[in-house]
């Protein structure tokens, strides 16, 4: 039979019986030397059937390449272990399934708790001023605050088992970060907050000056100011999808060691410029008889 008549007793298209040749799955009983015709017996209808219900319950091309030289009842068990497989897989996905809405909640609380956490701890409302801006304000940059950090928190939510490290402190599983946020006291303001999957995923105040920042650019910068109100509204406008932080060097203790000045200030950028899809950090730290110094930077895109 030719490649067209085989194609149409088998119900199929000849690109199919191509295909079945290259990768030595069907071969034609013969080729022509000259034209390079494939000829197929009549016979071979047969394995085309086995070859189509087996890929259609899943099999590989390798696991049906052996069970073409097997016997129907070989092949029927090799069917039967397959159901086995797809029954574990199912009932593996029902799992999935139930414990998804939970595993989802948890890790929401996590995020909420530290967001409550952190917002907690900006108790000087009054700093607000060192920006210019009247303490009245402190309740809208506060729930904007609340709204960016929960919804950063959700995009980059951690896959698998979930710890946290606080200093030299591992507290794993879900249910033992909660208990450990709950139990935060303002003694822990220096610690650094770290959820690991792999790759680090981090909410911190960080006071350490030696952050490496190769990675920015400076966008705007401005040394020898008194107060951020000097240069707060020449801060450039941050553009929507980008990365920043807001760097100070200051030699005013009372606000690089303030945790409420560095939510502050990155709150007030995202409130002051109505900022929606943008991430803000923010790095402070006391440089002792050195000017004050502010940095705009924005992370160069890969």
């Amino acid at each position: 039979m030719t490649i067209k008549e085989f194609a149409q007793l088998c119900a199929c298209n000849t690109q199919t019986l191509r295909y079945y040749d290259k990768i030595d799955l069907l071969k034609p009983v013969k080729v022509d030397p000259w034209s390079g015709y494939r000829y197929y017996d009549s016979k071979q209808a047969i394995d085309f059937v086995k070859i189509k219900n087996l890929q259609a319950a899943d099999f590989t091309i390798e696991e049906i390449k052996k069970l073409l030289t097997q016997s129907d009842q070989q092949i029927y068990d090799a069917f039967e272990r397959k159901i086995a497989e797809q029954t574990q897989k199912l009932e593996r996905i029902r799992e999935i399934q139930q414990s998804y809405l939970a595993d989802k909640h948890t890790m929401e609380q996590i995020i909420y708790s530290m967001t409550d956490y952190i917002l907690s701890q900006c108790n000087h409302s009054e700093v607000l001023a060192e920006f210019g801006l009247p303490i009245s304000d402190a309740p809208a940059i506060l729930e904007l605050l609340k709204d960016y950090l929960n919804d950063t928190g959700a995009r980059d939510l951690p896959q698998g088992e979930v710890r946290m490290i606080v200093n030299d402190e591992v507290i794993q599983g879900e249910a033992a970060i909660l208990d450990r946020i709950n139990s935060f006291t303002k003694n822990n303001l220096s610690d650094t907050i770290l959820l690991n999957t792999g790759d680090s995923y981090s909410m911190e105040h960080s006071t350490d000056p030696e952050l490496d920042f190769s990675d920015y650019e400076v966008v705007y910068e401005r040394r020898g100011w008194v107060n951020v109100r000097d240069f707060f509204n020449a801060i450039p406008h941050l553009e929507e999808g980008k990365t920043y932080c807001l760097w100070v060097r200051t030699n005013k203790t009372e606000l690089s060691d303030d945790f409420s000045f560095a939510m502050f200030l990155m709150g007030a950028v995202l409130y002051k410029q109505e900022l929606e899809n943008v991430a803000v950090n923010c790095s402070c730290s006391t440089v002792a008889d050195h000017e004050n110094h502010f940095k705009l930077l924005r992370k160069r895109e890969a």
